[in-house]
This record gives structure tokens, sequence and C-alpha cells, in this order.
């Protein structure tokens, strides 16, 4: 049976600054919960009390800050920021012929160091993220697959993790959160083991490299 406190965990959940305010401790939790009140009452079909969702929402707060005690210092999160330009993405339907095209373009940025190129295979699309210098070559290689979306003009920062936080619950949040608080559209993420990289457009990467500069390296 479904709580006082499971109805609450989950509307915080869809609101991310909700979450936020709450951790930070400047939302009035008095006031959030008459908000609150009439949403829960018809979500678990019983008459409420203020103090009662006031007293949930306190050991939910509780628990945030708990979390954030555990969590590394942040100067031991994130390591190098790098920042690349000039990219665009090609998404495209996956088909009987998509890997032998993949490995034609993977085979031709080889020729090529230090380009920028990232291929993910969903479940029925495969998305491609490439120097914009490699624009023909894809158009060239993938021309019969079945075309999806191309995005032009975008860039790219990538974030070298410290090995251990990818078992810390939270920390691709953590960071993508800084960039949602600025109102910063991310287009993609892409992850390896220490590597989280983020895709924008190009306009708002150099305020998206100042904020988590800012951030995980304070001065």
């Amino acid at each position: 049976m479904r709580t006082i406190t499971d109805e609450i965990k989950q509307k915080i959940a869809s609101e991310p600054f909700l979450e936020e305010g709450i951790r930070r401790g400047i939302i009035n939790l008095s006031a959030l919960a008459r908000e609150m009140k009439p949403e829960l009452e018809s979500l678990l079909y019983k008459e409420l009390s203020e103090g009662a969702v006031v007293m949930a929402l306190k050991r939910i707060a509780e628990k945030m800050n708990q979390q954030e005690i555990k969590r590394p210092d942040k100067k031991k999160i994130v390591g190098d920021l790098i920042v690349r330009s000039s990219l665009t993405e090609f998404t495209y339907r996956i088909s009987d012929t998509t890997t032998e095209k993949q490995r034609s373009l993977l085979k031709e940025t080889k020729k090529e160091r230090g380009q920028f190129v990232t291929i993910t295979r969903g479940i029925d699309q495969l998305t491609i993220i490439i120097s914009a210098s490699f624009n023909n070559q894809v158009q060239k290689i993938f021309k019969d697959e079945p075309f999806v979306r191309q995005i032009d003009d975008l860039a790219s920062i990538t974030c070298k993790l410290y090995d251990y936080v990818i078992f810390i619950p939270g920390i691709f949040y953590m960071i993508l959160k800084l960039l949602a608080w600025e109102n910063i559209n991310v287009i993609e993420v892409v992850s390896t083991y220490t590597e989280f990289t983020i895709i924008l457009e190009r306009e708002q990467v150099d305020q998206s490299f100042s904020i988590l500069m800012k951030y995980f390296h304070p001065k």
C-alpha cells in the first residue's frame, strides 16, 4: 500500500527543482505541505493532517542531507573538463546493413587522429555524433539507411570522472542539474567508464563550461 512518503518521493523525483529547494533548505516545508495536501489526499483516497505531511517532508529532507554528506568532496568528482566544438549529430533507424555501414565509418575516421566520434546503438536507432569535418563521409556511407534527424552546430563537454565516483548514486544527476538550473538544454549525453560527455548547442557551451568549472573546481 502506498504511503504519504511514497507519494511525496514520487512527486519530488518528477520535479528536480523542488528536490533541490528541499535539499538546500530554502523551501518552507509547512507551506509546501499545505500545497501538496489536496493532491496527496486524492492519490491516497483519505484525509490527511497537515502535520503528517510536514513530518513526511522532514524525514525526506533529513535523508537527502545524509546522502549529501556521504558524497565525496566535489573537487574529487570531476577532474579535467574537455571541450570540443564543430560537431554534428546524425540519427538513423537500424536496418540489416547498419552494422556494415558503422564499420565503414569507423574505418574512415581512423585515418584522422584527434577527431571526435561516438556511435550509440539503441533498440531501433543509431546515433552518430562526429566532428563536422566528417559530415560528407557520414552522408555518403549512410545514404541508403533510413534517415531520422541531423542536428548541426553542436559542441561537447567531457567530464573526466575519478573512477570511484561511478558507484555513488546521483553523480550524473548532480552534473546535469547544474545546467538545468541555468535553463541550459542538453541535446545528448554519452558515457564510458570514467568519461561523461554532454552534447550541447554551440552557443551554450561556454556558459556550461564556466558553470561546471565554478562548481567542481572553485578557486
